[in-house]
């Protein structure tokens, strides 16, 4: 009984790789690529091209959560931590 709940977690997880690489890379399209391993992963064609789907890109990028702040010149959004304005190049560090 245990032996078959084993292979059956081992088969289970081989059939899902191209679905969890996918999550894993962050792929844009990860989606789309489980539904392709769900439906189609039982025939060998469409397991390969769900893992070949996952594999490349495009992926997302994790984009760093930055407050901006607008620019008193321009009026342009840049870091709270400029120094220079990087659109209209006005210096924004007051002398003191």
């Amino acid at each position: 009984m245990a032996a078959g709940f084993f292979v059956l977690m081992l088969c289970s997880i081989i059939y899902f790789l191209p679905s969890m690489l996918a999550k894993q890379k962050g792929h844009v399209s990860g989606g789309s690529v489980f539904l392709l391993n769900l439906l189609l992963g039982w025939t060998v064609l469409g397991w390969f091209g769900a893992l070949i789907w996952a594999g490349s890109g495009p992926f997302a990028t994790k984009k760093v959560d930055e407050k901006r702040v607008k620019c008193p010149d321009c009026a342009e959004l840049i870091l709270p931590d400029a120094r220079k304005c990087k659109h209209c190049g006005k210096s924004l560090v007051t002398a003191t």
